[in-house]
Formats: C-alpha cells, sequence, structure tokens
C-alpha cells in the first residue's frame, strides 16, 4: 500500500496555481454560458453573487502564489535586475495575474455592479430595454457606464488568464 506525499510547499504552490488558473478558466466559461442561455436579470443576479466571491477567490489565491513563489526565492528581494532571472519572470507573471485581479475587486467590480444595478432601475422605470432606439438619453448613458466597466472587467481577467497560463508553462519548463 502506498502513502499519501507528505505536504510540500511547492506542491502547495502548484495546487494554489492549479486553482487560480481553473478559477479564471471556469469563470470565464460559465460566464460566456450564462450570458447566452439566461435572462439579464437572472444573469445581473447571478454575476452580482459570483463575481465577488471570484474575485476574493482570486486575490487570495494569487497572493498566496506571490508569497509561495518569494518564500522560494528569497534572493529575488536582494538581487539588482531581479527580472532578468528566470524566477525573477515567474515572479512578474504572478503580479500579472494578482494586480488586475486586485484592481477587479476593489474598482473595477464594485463600479460595474453599481452600474448594472443603474441600469436595471432604470430599464424597470422606463418600461424599455437599454439598446432599445426608444430608450432615454439616461439610459443609454447608463448603459454606456455599464458596458465600459464590464469591458475593463473582462480584459482584466484576460489579462489575469494569460498570466496564470504563461506562468503555468513558465514552471513547467
Amino acid at each position: 500500500m502506498g502513502s499519501l506525499a507528505p505536504f510540500t510547499l511547492k506542491g502547495f504552490y502548484l495546487l494554489t496555481w492549479g486553482n487560480a488558473l481553473g478559477s479564471n478558466v471556469w469563470n470565464t466559461i460559465s460566464g460566456f454560458k450564462a450570458y447566452s442561455s439566461v435572462p439579464k436579470e437572472t444573469f445581473s443576479l447571478l454575476s452580482s453573487v459570483q463575481q465577488p466571491l471570484y474575485l476574493q477567490t482570486q486575490v487570495t489565491l494569487t497572493t498566496l502564489l506571490l508569497g509561495t513563489h518569494l518564500n522560494f526565492h528569497r534572493s529575488l528581494l536582494h538581487t539588482h535586475k531581479w527580472w532578468k532571472h528566470e524566477e525573477g519572470v515567474q515572479a512578474l507573471l504572478v503580479l500579472g495575474a494578482w494586480a488586475p485581479t486586485l484592481i477587479n475587486a476593489l474598482i473595477v467590480g464594485p463600479a460595474c455592479a453599481r452600474a448594472a444595478i443603474d441600469r436595471a432601475g432604470l430599464e424597470k422605470v422606463e418600461g424599455k430595454d437599454a439598446s432599445s432606439p426608444a430608450a432615454s438619453t439616461e439610459l443609454q448613458n447608463a448603459n454606456t457606464r455599464f458596458q465600459l466597466y464590464h469591458g475593463i472587467s473582462s480584459a482584466l481577467n484576460a489579462v489575469s488568464l494569460i498570466a496564470l497560463t504563461t506562468l503555468g508553462l513558465a514552471i513547467s519548463a
């Protein structure tokens, strides 16, 4: 009979990276699927519950990744031009996943949620969809604001996804 391998920091690092990448991929795919499968009100409600939890989880996972990486490679903190070393590039990739997620969690995500609530409220008051040509200027502006924040949020998530994917390639080399 075999036994479970002892817990190692490297194993923790790999599991943390795998969870961060997997969560990002799942959120991306399920978001597209939900958007095209359920009514807008249902999608908005789902997103208002799911996105903050997703972003908090991603910030936690990428913070743990960064801390673990720096624990493995403490010399990076004292190395001139650390970004020119393989371990430095990997640290930049972790930062490339962490920073956009943190910005999304603290700034863009909440602004996007507020814009979605504002738009939905105006749609209800006017009895019109935001994309309707008969929508008021105020509703069209609310929709534009939501689309802007949603686009920025999606772009930040894509940057994180690319960084996490590239990190996986870097650590497997």
